[in-house]
């Protein structure tokens, strides 16, 4: 029994250690992916591009919307990462991480990231179109009245 016993306390000491040092590997290889997709810049060149408008209208000089975005960005990131690496973990395996990791390494990969923030503001101002804000109304008020 006591052979057991032990046997189960050394099996499960090695089945922790293995998933720490699973997890720790996982961990470094998400850091690995925020940095390669630039994660710091996208996300102050986001902000920058939607605050753009205070710009414009003379409410703040752009080199205080940096500023603004960039302070933004550092509260945000640490809490980022760690959402990141939840949803990394629960949708891809550590293989397919490093495989994304690879392809964000190539010109191709590191051109899609630099693209980014611009498709995605772009399909923001789509939505935000008179047209399509007409039409998303009319769709809602269909499932509304349903």
């Amino acid at each position: 029994m006591k052979k057991l016993i032990l046997s189960m306390l050394m099996l499960a000491t090695v089945v922790a250690a293995h998933a720490q040092t699973v997890s720790e590997e996982y961990a470094a290889e998400v850091r690995k992916s925020l940095q390669l997709q630039h994660t710091t810049e996208t996300l102050v060149e986001t902000m920058r591009m939607q605050m753009q408008q205070l710009v414009d209208n003379g409410t703040m000089t752009a080199e205080k919307v940096t500023g603004l975005c960039t302070e933004i960005s550092e509260i945000m990131l640490p809490v980022l990462e760690k959402r990141i690496t939840e949803l990394y973990s629960q949708n891809l395996t550590l293989d397919e991480l490093k495989q994304m990791n690879a392809y964000f390494s190539t010109p191709l990969g590191q051109k899609s990231i630099q693209l980014a923030p611009q498709f995605a503001l772009e399909g923001a101002k789509i939505a935000e179109s008179p047209e399509i804000r007409e039409k998303i109304m009319t769709i809602t008020m269909k499932y509304l009245n349903q």
